[in-house]
């Protein structure tokens, strides 16, 4: 009994752990995001003349930063899709094995729509 519950308990922290690590994420992709938009409104700002004179060297800077800020972009992304997916595939593994188990059987069978009906009228399940 303590073996499931201490699994129970290290299952619960890890999905603590997950969930903590998936807001990380989603914080480092919104900033990460925030920063590209800045950068493409600043290229685009930058794009305007200054007493007839072009910003070529300005632009050329705020074009590295906008490429940087997509590949931190991009980068938060995969991670954060990473992190979901193997966080679904976690979830399905535990339903499986939910679903294959003895305990879900019988909740099943007393949970059904029948067994409810009988619950209400005074049955017994």
């Amino acid at each position: 009994m303590s073996d499931s519950a201490s699994a129970a308990e290290a299952e619960t922290n890890d999905v603590r752990e997950l969930r903590a690590e998936i807001l990380r994420l989603r914080d480092a992709l919104t900033g990460a995001t925030a920063e590209a938009e800045h950068a493409r409104q600043r290229l685009a700002a930058s794009k305007l003349e200054l007493d007839g004179l072009p910003l070529a060297h300005e632009n050329l800077r705020l074009r590295d930063e906008l490429a940087q800020a997509r590949v931190g972009q991009h980068y938060f992304e995969s991670l954060y899709l990473r992190i979901s997916a193997e966080r679904e595939r976690d979830h399905e593994r535990l339903v499986r094995e939910f679903t294959g188990s003895r305990t879900w059987r019988i909740g099943a069978a007393v949970m059904s729509p029948v067994g409810v009906v009988k619950r209400l009228r005074g049955g017994r399940s």
